[in-house]
């Protein structure tokens, strides 16, 4: 009897504690806000959240380095605050987890930034990486993962086209040209030049200023500078580019001759017009070697032009001719004289630019110019650098008093003529 009266007692014992652990686990369900709260909690659903930033595929360069992941915040339906899991791999099915951190309190702003430290990436790497978020009890899926690399930056050296070492340039405005640079980054490239009086660069007379000037067409830049320069005096320039952040490397440099020759003021004559008998309109034309001459006065009138293709030789005979002043060469008397400038004028995309070509010698109208006039006469001035005529196609052609580097003596030209390329 005392045998069964404890073991009534003991069963009563276990059926008390049994109640009593349901009861208990039951109050931790109830309560979801509960640190140990038992989980998933049924009901509750959390989105997952947006990758933001790095977009897919973006490249990040070294010195960028910590990245910053950014997403957006996910939304729940349930009441326990949510923190995020971010985790950073090498291959795109996380095998090979670099990183995973949990417990990432949310922004405030709707979005969570999580910075990767601690964390060595290494340049020429690809990482792919995802966040989750997660209450504690419920938990979003993984977002789809992103890829990004990680390289160095680097920005090529740009070179110097013209002004060339030693070459004599018309007083300001001087047109500087440089080819541009390449760049494993992402940012555009600006370009920068200096122009100093001594070759250390010690006494800058012009600096581009902040920001640089943005690169030009046909893989040229051209900067013009309008600083007063001293005629008759070398000056020394240089260029690097930039993306704002990281530069190249400066460019050698080359020294140029600002020249003393001074311009007199153009002399009178009529406006071109009807008279002037030009075959194009050049009111239309864009001029990208020497003086723009459309409005110097016709003196002359354009006779012949005759293309000797075996000697390279491009004759442009006019009623002017060994009639104009004739001027020292360069402003030097060792240099003799010249008297006209051969101007060359191509439709390029249905645009006319103009260039003055050669200088021409009292009394002479031919020159040497070789079929691949624009390389060859025009290697710093796109569009014409790259222009080389097409048998059957049209050019114009004229003649100025000398206007290669500017107006020099008088203000005279020929009028416009068309002739068919061969």
């Amino acid at each position: 009897m005392h045998q069964a009266r404890q073991s009534a007692v003991s069963l009563v014992i276990i059926i008390i504690l049994v109640v009593g652990a349901a009861g208990c686990d039951s109050a931790k369900s109830e309560n979801p806000l509960s640190p140990s709260v038992a989980g998933p909690i049924a009901g509750v659903s959390i989105t997952t959240p947006a990758l933001l930033d790095p977009p897919a595929n973006k490249q990040i360069a070294v010195a960028d380095l910590p990245v910053k992941l950014t997403i957006q915040n996910s939304t729940t339906t349930g009441q326990r605050p949510v923190a995020y899991v971010f985790e950073v791999a090498t291959d795109n099915a996380f095998a090979s987890k670099i990183l995973t951190s949990g417990g990432i309190t949310p922004g405030s702003n709707g979005q969570t930034t999580f910075v990767v430290v601690n964390v060595p990436l290494e340049a020429g790497k690809t990482y792919f990486w995802r966040a989750k978020a997660d209450d504690g009890a419920n938990q979003s899926a993984f977002a789809d993962p992103r890829a990004f690399s990680v390289y160095v930056l680097s920005i090529s050296v740009p070179a110097l086209v013209t002004p060339q070492y030693g070459q004599e340039v018309a007083p300001p405005p001087v047109r500087f040209t440089i080819q541009n640079s390449t760049t494993t980054g992402e940012r555009p490239l600006t370009y920068i030049i200096d122009i100093a009086t001594d070759l250390a660069f010690g006494s800058t007379v012009y600096t581009t200023g902040p920001g640089g000037t943005p690169p030009g067409s046909n893989g040229q830049t051209s900067i013009v500078v309008d600083k007063p320069l001293e005629a008759g005096r070398y000056y020394y320039w240089r260029a690097k580019a930039t993306d704002g952040s990281a530069q190249s490397a400066y460019s050698a440099v080359n020294k140029f001759l600002v020249s003393s020759v001074t311009a007199p003021p153009p002399s009178p004559g009529p406006p071109p017009g009807p008279a002037a008998n030009d075959a194009i309109d050049l009111s239309t034309v864009i001029w990208v070697k020497g003086v723009n001459t459309s409005r110097w006065a016709v003196t002359s009138t354009m006779i012949s032009v005759s293309y000797d293709a075996a000697h390279e030789s491009l004759c442009l005979e006019h009623t002017a001719q060994g009639k104009w002043p004739r001027l020292n060469f360069l402003g030097d008397p060792a240099n003799g004289y010249v008297e006209a400038s051969q101007i060359i004028m191509a439709n390029i995309g249905g645009q006319w630019y103009a260039g003055a070509a050669d200088w021409l010698r009292p009394g002479n109208a031919c020159a040497h110019v070789p079929s691949n006039i624009g390389p060859a006469k025009f290697p710093a001035e796109p569009p014409l650098s790259g222009w080389i005529p097409s048998p059957g196609e049209m050019v114009g052609f004229m003649v100025t008093t000398p206007s290669r580097l500017g107006q020099q003596g008088t203000a005279e030209r020929s009028n416009v003529v068309l002739y068919q390329w061969r």
